[in-house]
Order: C-alpha cells, then structure tokens, then sequence
C-alpha cells in the first residue's frame, strides 16, 4: 500500500481501505456493521464478519415482493439512524485513529465532497445555468451559501457518515435485521447528507429507483426514532439542504457528461436522476419555504432540461412496488 498508489484527489484504492479499517476498528461488534476480525492494510486485507444467511438490499428492490424489501428498507433507515447516534461521539477518535495511519501517507477520501470540488459551489450552479441558457436569480446564489454551511458547519449534525448509502451495501437477514457495509467513503460529516438517500432514490448508485411517497415518511420517521430528539424544523430545514446539496452534486459531476447524450446506470439512467433529483430539491424548497430561490433556479433548470431531452424523463418505482402502484 504505497502512497503513490492514490490519486491526487483522495478517491483512489488506498483512502477508501483506510477510511473503511477506521470506521470498522471504531464501530466494534455493533448492530450497525460487521464486525472487523483481522486486517494487513499494507497488503490490502480486511476479514469481516460473515452476515451469513443475508441478501443485500438491492435483490429485494428488483425482485417483484414488496413485504422483505419495504421490512429491508424501515431496517436501514433504523440502522443508518443508529450509525448516526453512535458516530456523534465517535468523531473525535476517528480523527485521532485515522490520522494514527499518517505514516502511511494517505489523504482522507474526498469523494462525497468532491462532488462539487475544486470548482465551488457558485461555480457549478453558473457553469449548468449557463449551459441550457437559465439565468439564476441573485437570491439563488446568495442561498448557496447555506449550502456552504451545511457541509462545512453540520453543528449539531455533525456524525461519522457512512458516504455511500446504496442498496448493495446493506445486507438483511429476516431474523437478524441488516448490516451496513463498504464503508470505503465514511467521513465526519453532516448526518443529512446520507440520510436523504430515501426520497432522493439512492441517487449515486447504480440500483437506483423511486419509492413510495407513505414509504418514504415511514423510512424517515424510523430513522429520526434512533436520534436524540430533534426539533422538527430544524430536521425540515436540514433534509432541504440535504437534497439541494445532491442535485448541485449532480449538477456539477453528472450534467456535463449527459448533455449530449444519455448514459444508461442500472436501474435509471443518468437524465432521468439528473430531472429527479432537480425537481425533488425544488418541490421540497417550496414546501419547507427554505432555499426557495435556489429551489426556483433547480426547477427553471429541470424544465429546461425537459424540453432539450424530451418529457419521458420520469423515474421509475423499485420492481418490488410497481405492483400496487
């Protein structure tokens, strides 16, 4: 494991082992993750705990029963809200226990913030604007400063973050609930940022979907039942942050790359997540009254992009609900 194996950035092999060693050493013999048996980090070697008898999220959401995958779902929106609890206080040591790999000379992974690195978060608004011929208002740039804040001050909000949220990295047994795992992207961070993967659809990976609007409060209700009480504005206002900080993400790593022409991922294509993920950050500012004016330029984009790629843009429900749709 050498240093000159990484990239630049911190996305490379070597940071996401040692960010995935930390959090595991840390997290022990939990209801949250496997538990971590032995590790060669130079050779590039963890051993976990078998979750033996599991099927991972995602075989639930594509196959056409609702029962496991919606039982699958409430468990991780419970087990990411234990994860946040438990990671509030274990900030200070997974500093200490991270930068303790200092002689190993490996950045921390910069993957979930280099959504919208190096270029600024003004930057990629003005830059997407400016290619389908929107112009945001002052008041929408002005409001990317909460944005700032909601990344660079999580406050209260503040945790050990799994940073990669996907249904292929949850496994769920019937009898013995689910465990996270990959926790190659795991970082301090603000809670929020992981827990708005429900409603957004599981945005940044490759089995990604639509759930059912009664399924999504019942996720989020499951998720807040794990946390110390919490007002409800305050968590309003922050799921709206949350979700206007994805779609600046997939305004700045994904639109360029869709512009000309679609990329087929999984489940949802690229355009299909862009529109989404545009149109729910909006929707969501007008119905918090938070981020109204950037939630404004999101949808003037959406339309936009509508009108460029044609309407049929819609994503789809999980397999497992079409059903009852």
């Amino acid at each position: 494991l050498r240093p000159d194996e990484d990239s630049p950035s911190g996305w490379g092999p070597p940071s996401r082992l040692l960010s995935e060693l930390t959090t595991l050493g840390l997290l022990g013999r939990s209801a949250v993750a496997p538990a971590l048996l032995a590790a060669a980090p130079r050779s590039g070697l963890l051993v976990l705990e078998d979750v033996a008898g599991a099927a991972g999220l995602h075989s639930l959401l594509l196959a056409p029963d609702p029962v496991p995958a919606e039982a699958a779902l409430l468990d991780l929106a419970a087990t990411l809200g234990r994860l946040h609890a438990a990671g509030r206080a274990l900030v200070p040591e997974h500093r200490r226990a991270r930068d303790r790999l200092a002689p190993l000379r490996i950045p921390y992974s910069k993957a979930f913030r280099g959504m919208v690195e190096p270029d600024g978060f003004a930057a990629v608004l003005a830059r997407a604007c400016a290619a389908v011929d929107v112009r945001p208002s002052a008041a929408a740039v002005a409001e990317l400063e909460a944005l700032r804040r909601f990344w660079d001050e999580p406050g209260p909000f503040l945790t050990l973050l799994h940073g990669d949220v996907c249904p292929d990295n949850f496994l769920w047994t019937e009898d013995g609930g689910g465990r996270l795992v990959d926790f190659e992207f795991s970082a301090p961070g603000h809670a929020l940022a992981d827990a708005a993967f429900a409603r957004l659809g599981f945005p940044a990976c490759w089995c990604a979907g639509r759930l059912p609007e009664p399924l999504v409060e019942r996720m989020e209700q499951a998720y807040r039942r794990e946390l110390p009480a919490m007002d409800d504005a305050v968590f309003t206002a922050g799921m709206a942050e949350a979700y206007a900080f994805w779609a600046l993400g997939a305004l700045s790593w994904a639109l360029p790359r869709a512009l000309d022409a679609d990329e087929g991922w999984g489940e949802t294509p690229l355009r299909q997540r862009i529109v989404s993920q545009l149109e729910t950050a909006a929707g969501l500012a007008v119905h918090h009254g938070r981020l109204e004016a950037l939630g404004a330029a999101y949808a003037a984009l959406a339309a936009r992009l509508r009108e460029r790629w044609g309407p049929a843009l819609e994503v789809s429900l999980f397999p497992a609900f079409r059903s009852g749709a």
